[in-house]
């Protein structure tokens, strides 16, 4: 089934209607997460990580339709910071509530930025997905063994192809 904006705005709102709090188990599980704001490379929102995923596991002759829409310029520079996340594991990444490092980029600017990004609902959904938590501190090499261990316990590549298939699944009981 091919996924169309239709679907996507659906999927939308139909999180936009949820509650989503990191439960107080997901809080002690953090023990790991620095929430010093010292030293921090890197600033990821949820569904930033969710497109890391993707990309970390994706069959690279599959088309994106989604990354495609942003151009072969961002494209570069989300991939050189996805890179970064595998390469370097010490890097510090804090989680954040809005607009992040690839949001906020000047050099390339993120064509599709608007002030309506700032608030996702796939954000806080990804975030409980990977067991992660806004103003949390992490290492890439933490972000990446969660990544794994989703992709393990759930067999999606991503918390969004989750969620789509889902969302299909509901649509199809209909």
């Amino acid at each position: 089934m091919a996924i169309t904006w239709d679907l996507v705005k659906f999927i939308k709102k139909s999180l936009g209607g949820k509650q989503d709090e990191v439960s107080s188990q997901n809080l002690e599980e953090e023990q790991t997460a620095d929430t010093e704001n010292e030293n921090i490379d890197l600033k990821l929102r949820g569904h930033h990580i969710s497109s890391f995923a993707a990309n970390y596991f994706a069959d690279s002759n599959e088309p994106d339709p989604i990354r495609d829409r942003y151009g072969p310029e961002f494209n570069k520079f989300s991939e050189d910071i996805y890179s970064s996340i595998i390469d370097k594991p010490s890097l510090k990444i804090e989680i954040v509530e809005g607009l992040d490092s690839l949001c906020l980029s000047t050099d390339p600017v993120c064509p599709k930025k608007q002030d309506s990004c700032s608030v996702d609902a796939t954000d806080s959904y990804c975030l409980r997905e990977y067991g992660l938590r806004v103003d949390g501190v992490y290492t890439a090499e933490e972000i990446l063994q969660r990544v794994i261990e989703f992709k393990q316990r759930t067999d999606f590549n991503s918390p969004k192809d989750k969620l789509v298939d889902e969302m299909i699944y509901a649509c199809d009981e209909f």
